[in-house]
């Protein structure tokens, strides 16, 4: 099986993968953007797609969200991943030496927002530079070595491209976990699906308390609510989709009535996917 991953060799992506499908042998497609993974599972590149989609210090990653919205793509799983962040240099280095505006660290925007605490409270003079991918840059520093430029990314990446661990676990919250979806092109029914992505997006006539009744529908299914998150609707003004998690599976008797109910009062509804929760 092939599998698609946002990242190179060492990234939290490839680690994703690799605990998904620890029993079954997978061949990586490194992809540099979350829009080259959509792809490659929608042109048959790859058979599946792993993409983070949350994370306990960042939030949401909305680019993704706007993917999942957009390509018809279905959620066949998810991954749970304990994320330990650590700065890391070509050579070693101290690093109360390193609060200077020449000091550059480059990681994914994902991983900055996991240690913004960390950052302003040690080397707050220091420029920070996106990368693609917190393993890239690693790799990017050590082919390049200058002790005035770093990488933020897992020891895993450190010990696989060569790099030197400067100061481990600066992420601000030691329980930082990323949430990964597996995507796959066509709908797959498991019978032990436990939760459920949609998107609600309101009919043409907004009206007070219209957001409430839907989520009372899944109360009177006593069906709990995992994620719920608005975004903008592209192109609309003051328009939401709203994100929902519940858990319960699509097929379940209640899952089908709460899903029937939406339709019945209006909402415009898309199944993201039906799978077992981490």
């Amino acid at each position: 099986m092939k599998v698609a991953i946002q990242g190179i060799s060492g990234s939290f992506h490839e680690q994703a993968a690799a605990q998904y499908y620890a029993k079954q042998d997978i061949e990586i497609l490194e992809c540099l953007s979350f829009q080259d993974v959509f792809k490659a599972v929608q042109d048959g590149q790859a058979d599946r797609g792993i993409v983070a989609v949350e994370n306990s210090l960042h939030g949401s990653i909305n680019p993704v969200y706007r993917l999942l919205a957009k390509e018809s793509l279905w959620v066949e799983g998810e991954i749970r991943l304990r994320i330990n962040l650590c700065l890391i240099g070509s050579q070693p280095a101290d690093v109360a030496t390193l609060n200077s505006p020449e000091t550059i660290v480059y990681s994914h925007f994902a991983a900055f927002g996991q240690c913004e605490q960390w950052l302003r409270g040690n080397i707050p003079l220091a420029k920070l530079s996106e990368a693609d991918d917190t393993a890239a840059a690693v790799r990017s520093i050590v082919a390049t070595p200058d002790p005035r430029t770093f990488a933020i990314a897992s020891q895993h990446a450190a010990e696989l491209h060569g790099g030197t661990v400067i100061r481990t676990d600066i992420n601000d919250d030691p329980q930082n976990y990323t949430r990964f979806f597996v995507i796959t092109k066509h709908p797959i029914l498991n019978p032990a699906a436990n939760r459920t992505s949609i998107i609600l997006r309101e009919n043409e006539s907004d009206q007070p308390g219209l957001l409430y009744k839907a989520l009372g529908l899944f109360t009177q299914e006593n069906i709990n609510l995992s994620k719920l998150d608005s975004h903008p609707k592209p192109g609309a003004v003051r328009s939401y989709s709203f994100f929902i998690d519940f858990d319960e599976s699509a097929e379940s008797e209640a899952g089908t009535r709460v899903l029937t109910a939406l339709q019945s009062e209006g909402w415009k509804l898309q199944v993201l996917g039906s799978y077992q929760a981490e």
